[in-house]
């Protein structure tokens, strides 16, 4: 149960940090910077 609980955890943080860094390329795209 544990080890499901670790993996979604860092699942969940990994699909985060990519929107992070796709919302910040986009920002930068944008000319907004």
């Amino acid at each position: 149960m544990t080890d499901i609980i670790k993996s979604a955890l860092g699942y969940t943080f990994m699909i985060l940090s990519l929107n992070v860094a796709v919302v910040a390329f986009i920002l930068n795209a944008g000319g907004l910077n």
